[in-house]
């Protein structure tokens, strides 16, 4: 009589193919799962930073914007004023006396020169452009300043009793304002002109124009959200949005760009990070236990039939194998018992 493991096909076992399968599917699981977990991770961070930005700089730009409304509300009610140049002066005095934000603030006769201020340098009383089209309407940008060659944000009103009264906010007085609110609300703050250059910033950001996506928005005047490079090396989460005023009041076109760096976010990163790693092999233990479970209540009773019936073959005069796990299995099993009833089995030589 052969062995009967001799004359056993050389073929894989249902027990294998079963486990080679559940593997296979687990691989396939375990990377399509990662796949979808970091995807969604990225989704959750870039959705994050995007709430976090967007909300802390729509606060700095609404604080801001309501800074510099109440500046020109006070000019308003200065140029409204027919008084004599002493009144208005005191009424300057209690507007702006106190106000942090404005540099220089003054009227300028027809002949632009100073008729009253309350700073102690004197203005250049060179015609500007700017004083020009503010005697014919109210003018609020970014000008050479009246008190020095350097640009500044200008805000100037013809007044009723004739000349121009105008305040001025130096650029300096600007940083100083996105360094408090930066500091409060814990994000980097830049302020920029029309032409998207930068004017005032609260991290020391070299002032100028810089190829960055988010300051062609700010020139173009579009408002953006992105993960982008600048020129420190370090990639922020940016976003850019326009200064709103008043419908009464010019556009100055300054756009205000909030960022922040997204290692600010890690700890929630990795937190997710491990989160999912932990669900994910928290699925594939389980699927794995039920697999093994699986293999051992359906798959190895067939296996077990497969050898017995193997060794009934062979001239074994062991009793069939009962398994009921299945109906399958019950009707193979069964039919093995007729079999081996109703007539002898032969060797196998």
């Amino acid at each position: 009589m052969q062995n009967s493991t001799e004359s056993a096909p050389r073929t894989i076992s249902l027990r294998a193919a079963t486990y080679s399968f559940v593997l296979i599917g687990l691989v396939i699981a375990a990377v399509g799962t990662l796949s979808f977990a970091n995807n969604l991770r990225v989704a959750y961070q870039a959705a994050a930073l995007d709430l976090a930005v967007r909300t802390r700089l729509q606060g700095a730009a609404a604080d801001l914007s309501r800074g510099l409304q109440e500046d020109w509300e006070r000019l308003a009610k200065v140029s409204q004023s027919d008084e004599s140049t002493e009144i208005v002066g005191s009424i300057l005095d209690a507007a702006f006396g106190n106000d942090r934000q404005v540099a220089w603030v003054g009227i300028m006769d027809a002949s632009d020169e100073p008729i009253r201020d309350l700073s102690p340098a004197a203005p250049n009383g060179n015609e500007q452009g700017w004083l020009a089209a503010a005697r014919n309407g109210p003018f609020l940008g970014i000008a050479p300043s009246p008190v020095s060659s350097e640009e500044a944000l200008v805000m100037a009103r013809p007044m009723a009793r004739g000349g121009v009264v105008v305040a001025v906010i130096p650029f300096s007085r600007l940083t100083d304002y996105l360094k408090i609110s930066a500091n409060a609300l814990a994000i980097d703050l830049l302020l920029t002109g029309a032409g998207g250059s930068v004017i005032a910033s609260s991290d020391g950001f070299d002032v100028g124009t810089q190829d960055i996506p988010s300051l062609r928005s700010a020139a173009a005047g579009t408002g953006t959200s992105q993960i982008e490079i600048w020129p420190d090396g370090i990639s922020y989460f940016s976003s850019v949005l326009p200064l709103h005023l008043s419908a009464d009041i010019p556009t100055p076109g300054l756009k205000i760009i909030g960022r922040i760096d997204p290692i600010e976010f890690a700890a929630a990163e990795r937190l997710l990070k491990n989160g999912s790693l932990r669900l994910i092999v928290t699925l594939l233990a389980a699927i794995g236990a039920l697999s093994v479970l699986y293999v051992k209540v359906f798959i190895a009773p067939f296996s077990e039939l497969a050898q017995n019936a193997d060794r009934i073959a062979h001239g074994s005069k062991e009793y069939p194998y009962d398994g009921r796990q299945t109906t399958e299995l019950a009707m193979l099993s069964s039919a093995l018992v007729r079999l081996r009833s109703n007539r002898p089995i032969s060797r196998i030589v």
